[in-house]
């Protein structure tokens, strides 16, 4: 019997073991160590992606294993979520191998992906993180919505409403949410795509569930619900999981691996990332066919998600999980740099080939630490879409060789990346266009790949 929602917020609420969180820290380390043993797994330091099947696979069992050894922690009470491996077992089994996203002309399917797909993966587009402003959120979000690649995009609410501070669960968050539905809805329409697929990304559950109707987010949009590392959840998490099932719109369940912290380095990190998996299958109920499952990876050190442990981490944990499950996978692409550099589309093409080939659809593009209001533009969505295009033609060991040579172009920069310019810096903000320096720039950088040998469309 399929376990259900109410099911799991009983083992949040009631029935789970009761533990303290430091307890279970110290426990991801202890057995993410014992694991990486028992499953001989080793980080190539030569690698950026993965090439080794038999590694993959030994990484799906131990992250499965990681995850019923420990279930997943919920925060205000204390309590551990656990299932049982034929519980978790029955789940996988039912989990769609594609959801439909986006209504009208507008409608796309996002399929399951395997190591190494010829289809497209999707691309969902974004300025994540990079504190859009009030005034500036119709246009920004336009030039994204815009551009023929992308298949939906995520936003979420400005930090500051009317030059008032906005308080995460206060009547101002609900406010903030509220009004910047209406302007992304005005953006899409401006684009001519009304119906494409939106991902919000409120803080809390009251402000997400505040945009939920047919003015806003709709049955065919989605809401984002986070996992705090490592395997933990908390009510605002549950209660956007539970709204989505009883309302009936779609649900991105991310988690995000701390590479360096309780799981330890590269290999526990990817046993964590795969484990996460099974945390958002259960606890984000997967098998009812509404959910797509986003990996992040966030280094404790000072650098994006770019860098060759990252990349290494991203690529073998996708592909553990697309060689062994159904699930809708998607990866997120975190950079060092700001937008309106080089080195920020080195890194963008890195991440994107490296994930492509790896069995993901496309999330991004985040930066690692946004300093600007703004801090993005539609251009970047772009040259993700022109990336998969090329990616979608190559082996991983093609795909190896020419991500080895884009890597040098910005390695020594990770950690000390710039930090690029702002939306109006890059796009006329009246014309909604890419400013001529941004564009000869981005058709530089074109070149430069092509000549690495990336064969664009």
């Amino acid at each position: 019997m399929l376990l259900n929602s109410m099911e799991i917020a009983d083992r949040a609420l009631n029935t789970g073991e009761k533990m303290e969180a430091r307890d279970f820290d110290l426990k991801v380390y202890s057995e993410t160590t014992r694991l990486m043993k028992k499953y001989d797994i080793k980080f190539d330091k030569h690698t950026l992606i993965n090439l080794d099947d038999d590694l993959a696979d030994r990484l799906y069992q131990a992250g499965k294993e990681f995850y019923l050894s420990m279930g997943t922690y919920t925060m205000e009470t204390k309590r551990v979520i656990k299932v049982t491996e034929i519980e978790l077992n029955e789940i996988l089994r039912n989990l769609p191998d594609q959801i439909v996203i986006g209504t009208g002309k507008d409608t796309k399917v996002m399929r399951h992906r395997n190591v190494e797909d010829p289809a497209l993966p999707t691309i969902q587009g974004g300025v994540i993180g990079g504190k859009a402003t009030e005034e500036m959120l119709v246009p920004l979000y336009q030039s994204i919505a815009q551009e023929p690649f992308v298949d939906s995009f995520y936003f979420d609410p400005p930090h500051v409403i009317e030059n008032r501070p906005v308080m995460f669960g206060a009547p101002s968050e609900l406010y903030a949410a509220r009004v910047s539905v209406l302007k992304i809805r005005e953006a899409i329409q401006k684009a001519g795509r009304p119906g494409l697929h939106l991902l919000g990304g409120c803080g809390s559950a009251v402000a997400d569930i505040c945009t939920c109707y047919d003015g806003g987010i709709r049955t065919t949009d989605g809401i984002c619900a986070h996992t705090t590392s490592e395997l933990k959840t908390d009510f605002d998490a549950l209660n956007k999981i539970m709204h989505t099932i009883q309302y009936g719109c779609m649900r991105q369940v991310w988690w995000a691996p701390v590479i360096g912290a309780f799981a330890g380095g590269a290999e526990g990190s990817a046993i964590a990332a795969v484990g996460g998996l099974f945390h958002a299958v259960v606890v984000g109920q997967a098998h009812l066919g509404s959910a797509y499952l986003d990996l992040q990876v966030t280094p404790y050190y000072n650098a994006g998600a770019t860098d060759r442990m990252s990349l290494w981490i991203l690529t073998a944990a996708g592909q553990a999980i697309a060689r062994n499950t159904k699930a809708v996978l998607q990866g997120t692409v975190t950079t060092s740099a700001g937008p309106g550099t080089k080195l920020m589309l080195y890194e963008i093409a890195a991440s994107v080939i490296a994930q492509t080939v790896s069995g993901y659809h496309i999330f991004g593009v985040r930066i690692h630490k946004p300093t600007k209001d703004n801090h993005g533009t539609g251009l970047e969505s772009r040259w993700m879409g022109e990336i998969t295009r090329a990616a979608v033609k190559l082996s991983r060991q093609d795909a190896e060789e020419i991500v080895q040579k884009i890597y040098t172009l910005y390695e020594a920069y990770i950690g000390k990346a710039p930090e690029g310019f702002s939306f109006a810096e890059l796009y006329n903000v009246q014309t909604v266009q890419p400013r001529p320096h941004y564009l000869d720039l981005y058709d530089e950088v074109k070149a430069e790949l092509a000549e690495l040998g990336l064969a664009f469309d």
